[in-house]
């Protein structure tokens, strides 16, 4: 009741950092890449959210040795930093 999508890993055969499975979710949830917004925590995430077209959040408690467009510490800041990305 909280999801639109979700994909488990028995939905596709290739692992992060291919980007199989967030395509997956896009299509299930029929948005375009460049619509949707991917929050993770690893390096995995950012090369398949690259691969993916999709726009990326970087989710680190310390300064990140990633270097992602966008980062942040804190969940509660995510609703405004998505809005700024539009």
């Amino acid at each position: 009741r909280y999801f639109d999508a979700i994909v488990v890993f028995e939905d596709y055969k290739n692992p992060k950092p291919d980007p199989e499975s967030i395509l997956i979710a896009v299509e299930r949830l029929k948005v375009k890449p460049t619509e949707t917004v991917y929050i993770g925590d690893s390096r995995n995430d950012l090369i398949a959210s690259g691969k993916a077209g999709v726009n990326f959040i970087l989710y680190s408690r310390q300064y990140p040795l990633l270097k992602a467009e966008i980062w942040t510490s804190d969940f509660k800041k995510l609703p405004r930093i998505i809005s700024l990305m539009k």
